[in-house]
């Protein structure tokens, strides 16, 4: 969908029928002109994901099993995964503008535990995404 225009209507976003399958970012930017002051000019972006087709994987099978803290994050964050999927994972985390900042391969095999340095990055919103074969799981958290 590079290069191609998500449609608003009555509230309402048309992504475009050739999109193919897969995680996107629906991205926005308030204030561009900056006509509210404010102390904080970062905190006016967001971005929301956005599943094209159906390759969610079932939440149940590791959203209460997965956890990120502490969150907000500072310098250090922690992922944890003690569940019952299985096999080769991809682990890939997102800024909000959608740019890929980490990507891994890990096996899952009932329990992984990984700690990122993130002193370096931006605050704002990040986007974990989990990869199980063509599924996939997305979380969040805040970098302050």
């Amino acid at each position: 969908m590079s290069g191609e225009e998500l449609i608003f209507k009555n509230n309402y976003v048309t992504i475009p029928s050739n999109a193919v399958i897969g995680q996107y970012y629906l991205i926005a930017y308030i204030d561009v002109y900056q006509t509210v002051a404010e102390t904080d000019e970062d905190n006016n972006t967001f971005a929301v994901p956005i599943t094209v087709g159906s390759s969610a994987v079932n939440l149940d099978e590791i959203s209460g099993h997965f956890s990120i803290y502490p969150i907000p994050a500072y310098d250090q964050v922690f992922f944890k995964y003690e569940g019952p999927v299985q096999g080769q994972t991809v682990f890939s985390i997102f800024d909000q503008l959608g740019r890929k900042m980490y990507s891994d391969k890990v096996e899952l095999a009932g329990f992984w535990t990984e700690s990122l340095d993130v002193s370096a990055w931006q605050k704002g919103f990040y986007y974990v995404k989990i990869m199980i074969g063509d599924k996939q799981y997305v979380s969040s958290f805040i970098k302050l």
